[in-house]
Formats: structure tokens, sequence, C-alpha cells
């Protein structure tokens, strides 16, 4: 009874109706519905987001075929070198190549820089493995960063003051919880 008359509320504030909102509850992922927008910031997760991030851009940055089309914008990087080699990659890409050796030029005596292209990989860069290894690590870097969407969206409904605001949020909110559905459950 609790739940239904979240939703109606929900309903009433949004203008979203009851049964879309039912219908969307049920067809969220059960881990999803028990614990909607875990903490992303979790000690434990950071260092495997870490590990994660460096593997995606190691690969991005020496263009491995399974790393070329891959939309390193769809990931909200936390550590400011991260973003500014997701970045220069996305930049180097538009004009055609990407120099690996072009992250020294922009990020000089950066021990992040020499961590990543450090990186013990050796053939772990190359197959199908490094492939799969890829894809889960971007759909982790993917899911955690609209999990941080999810909730500062969440904390600006709070602070809203007009419907129209409410309405926005909720259905940005709705779209990230769409797109958390597709990428699937990984962790």
């Amino acid at each position: 009874t609790e739940k239904e008359e979240l939703l109606r509320r929900i309903s009433a504030e949004s203008g979203v109706s009851l049964g879309a909102l039912q219908r969307d509850l049920a067809r969220l992922p059960e881990d999803m519905k028990t614990d909607p927008a875990p903490a992303p910031a979790k000690e434990e997760n950071r260092e495997s987001w870490r590990i994660a991030a460096r593997f995606v851009l190691c690969a991005a940055l020496l263009s491995k075929p399974y790393a070329a089309e891959t939309d390193l914008t769809s990931v909200d990087w936390e550590d400011p070198v991260h973003a500014a080699i997701a970045d220069f990659i996305v930049r180097s890409r538009g004009e055609g190549r990407v120099r690996a050796s072009g992250i020294f030029d922009l990020l000089p005596d950066n021990e992040e820089v020499a961590a990543i292209l450090n990186l013990d990989y050796g053939d772990n860069l190359e197959g199908e493995h490094a492939e799969k290894y890829f894809r889960d690590c971007m759909r982790m870097l993917v899911r955690r960063s609209l999990y941080v969407k999810i909730e500062r969206d969440r904390s600006a409904l709070a602070a809203a003051h007009t419907m129209d605001e409410k309405r926005e949020i909720l259905a940005r909110i709705d779209e990230y919880t769409k797109k958390l559905k597709n990428i699937g459950g990984v962790q």
C-alpha cells in the first residue's frame, strides 16, 4: 500500500498516469527495485572503476579495433585526468587519427597517464577476451554514470519548485532508468 500511495503522489505531481508508472516499475530489474541507485562512490568500487577506466582509455588511445566506435562521451569520468584523456581521444577521432603519444603534450609528467599507458596488459589488449573485457568495463562505467545522474536528479527533484521542473526531472530520471535497463546487470 505504501508503494501504491507513493505512485499516486508521483502521478499527481508529475502528470504521468498511474498505470504507466506501475508498468514501468514492474519492468525494472529486481536489483533496481530494492536499491534503485546505490551510492556510486563506494570506496570498495572506486578501484574497480579506476581499473576499468584505465583499460578503456588505454585501448582507445592505442586504437584497438573493438574500442574504435565506442562513445566515450557516454561516461561521466570522475577523474579529471580520465576526462581529459577521453576528450583528447574524441577530438583526435574527429580529426581522423588518435596518436597516443599526443597525450603527453596535453598532460606531461602525469602519474595517471603513466599508469594508463604503463599497465602490464601485454597480449591482454588483443583478441576476443580483451574485447569482452572492454565491453564489460564500458558497461560498468556507463551504468555508474547513469546512477550518478539519477542520484543528482533525485536531489534536484527534492529542491524543484514548479511542476514543470518536476516533470522535466522525472522525465530525465525515466530516460536514465530505461538506459540502465538496456545496459543489463553489470555491477
